[in-house]
Parts: structure tokens; C-alpha cells; sequence
């Protein structure tokens, strides 16, 4: 199975999705937009799980909470950054979170430095002298602010740096085993038949079509959430309010920023889907949550159950 089989059959819906799009864009331009947008949905997506396992490992780390503060309303950067410390910081708990240290330096023609060379050249950035991992999600960044948010890129341009960015991202994912090996998983309800529950829901992991699935478990957990299950050590982590699903419409929404409503006179979590969504279907949600949950406190955050998901 190639790279393109495995994500568009097992791989997390929203990144399955969008790389779907990108694969049936045929302008160089068009494409390479949507290849910036997958690797910028795939860092919000690691951030967003790492900083659940983060909370649920209940270990707060002062870098970790400093890159919380930042996502009230984040960019890229942000993400980037939270996606740094955290991964860091669950290094010990959590080895194989990004599959590939920190410290490993791709040399030669690796995807990976070939990816890198081209958007430096066309952006016209330095070339770091040894190429690590973030130094590839640094540069997608800068390359994004420079040639696209405040610049021009031009179709000539967009035609020479789209295959090497596309090989770049083929590589990348295809080492990510938190996407192979951790579905993500919506419990619409629980079944008791003794000594088990029964989880009975959605797993969000089979590509772009969700599909059914049962679990037996004899730990207990609440309904109508999303959850990363880390399989080797058959915990499920709860990952509300970064992630929500509607399975009426089998659509999912990811944390965006926070925003104030005028009604409620309060702050708001608002999640978008990352991918198009067909005619009808919102592509914004907005939750009352406990604001430590994405901001941080000194401790662990209080997990706040939202009235509007009692069932």
C-alpha cells in the first residue's frame, strides 16, 4: 500500500480529507496552497493531541504552558511552537509521538532537504546549514508569510517548488505512526454486559469515510467525546474541547481560537472543520468551556462538561 492508499484509508478524517483535496488539484498554484494548508492542518492536529496527552498525563512544564498562552488566537507559528514543546516535553512519557527526535539531521537528497532547498530558493530564505524536522515546518511557515499572505507566488514558482513540497509532505506523514497507530475515535454511547463496557461509535481514523465500530474496555469514560486511543497502552484520551464530532452530518471540528459573544458576554471556543463541507452543514461550532483548558493554569486544568452535551 502506498503512501496515498494508507492515508486515504487510515488516516485521521481531516487530514485524510485534505490530502484527498490536494491530490485532485491539478494547478501548480491551487496545489500548492493546498499542500501548505495539509502540513499547517497536520500541525494543529499533532499539537492539539500531544497537548491532550499533555493534560491527561496531568505534568505541567512552564514551556508548555508559556505556548498556551498563545492560542487564544493562533497562527501558524503558534502552532509550530506548541507542537515543538509538547512533543518535547512527552518525549520521555511518549517516544514515538512524532516518530522521528528532534535531533536528526536529514542529509543529502532526503525529501525532507530537497523540500526545504526549493522553498528557500523560490522565497528567497536562508538555507539552514543542517535541515531537522522543525527547520521543515519553520520554512513551510516563512515561505506562506512571504510568498502567499504578503507576496505574490507565481504559477512558474508554484510549478518548481510543488513536487519537491509534495514529496516533502509523502515523507513526513508516511513517518508518522501517531496517525497509523492512534485512531481517533468519537464514543457516542456505552453498552454495559458484564465485566466489559461497551464503547459503540465512530472511528475517525479510516480515512476519508468514518465508519462504525465497538470496543470492549472495562474502564469507564464519558459518552458523546473524541478520543485518541494510544493502543499500546490502551489509554483513551480524552481530547474535548480540541476536537468535536457531529455524527449526523459525520462531519469534525478542531479547536480554532477563542472569541467573544456578544450575547453571553463571554469568551467562546470556536472549532472549524479544516475541510470543505457540503452545502448545509456549518463549518464553524462554538463551545462555553473553562478557558484553562486551552490557556493553561499553574496546575492541571479543571475539565469542564459543557451543558449543551448532556445526554
Amino acid at each position: 500500500m502506498d503512501i496515498t492508499e494508507k492515508i486515504n484509508l487510515t488516516y485521521p478524517l481531516p487530514i485524510a480529507k485534505l490530502y484527498q483535496a490536494m491530490r485532485l488539484t491539478a494547478d501548480p498554484k491551487e496545489r500548492v496552497y493546498r499542500q501548505i494548508t495539509l502540513l499547517a492542518e497536520t500541525v494543529q492536529y499533532l499539537a492539539l493531541i500531544g497537548l491532550g496527552n499533555y493534560i491527561h498525563l496531568g505534568q505541567p512544564e512552564s514551556k508548555v504552558e508559556a505556548a498556551r498562552r498563545d492560542l487564544e488566537q493562533p497562527t501558524l507559528e503558534n502552532w509550530i511552537q506548541m507542537l515543538k514543546v509538547v512533543s518535547r516535553k512527552l518525549m520521555s512519557a511518549d517516544p514515538t509521538f512524532l516518530s522521528v527526535s528532534h535531533g536528526v539531521i536529514y542529509r543529502g537528497a532526503h525529501p525532507i532537504t530537497n523540500g526545504v532547498k526549493a522553498l528557500c530558493k523560490i522565497a528567497h530564505l536562508p538555507m539552514p546549514k543542517r535541515v531537522m524536522l522543525y527547520h521543515f515546518w519553520d520554512t513551510v511557515a516563512e515561505f506562506h508569510y512571504k510568498k502567499i499572505f504578503h507576496g505574490i507566488l507565481t504559477a512558474e514558482e508554484a510549478a518548481e517548488v510543488s513536487q519537491p513540497l509534495e514529496e516533502s509532505l509523502n515523507h513526513w506523514l508516511g513517518t508518522l505512526a501517531t496517525l497509523q497507530e492512534r485512531p481517533l475515535l468519537h464514543i457516542a454511547r456505552l453498552n454495559w454486559q458484564s465485566p466489559y463496557n461497551i464503547y459503540i461509535g465512530s472511528n475517525l481514523s479510516t480515512g476519508t469515510m468514518p465508519s462504525p465500530f465497538e470496543y470492549k474496555n472495562n474502564k469507564p469514560i464519558y459518552h458523546n467525546y473524541v478520543y485518541l486511543h494510544w493502543v499500546a497502552h490502551n489509554e483513551f484520551i480524552l481530547l474535548h474541547p480540541f476536537f468535536v464530532y457531529d455524527p449526523e452530518t459525520a462531519t469534525i471540528y478542531r479547536y480554532s481560537e477563542l472569541a467573544f459573544n456578544d450575547i453571553s458576554q463571554e469568551d467562546e471556543a470556536v472549532l472549524k472543520c479544516p475541510y470543505e463541507v457540503p452545502p448545509g452543514v456549518k463549518e464553524t461550532i462554538s463551545l462555553k468551556i473553562d478557558l484553562a483548558l486551552v490557556l493553561g493554569t499553574k496546575g492541571r486544568p479543571r475539565w469542564h462538561r459543557p451543558k449543551e452535551y448532556d445526554l
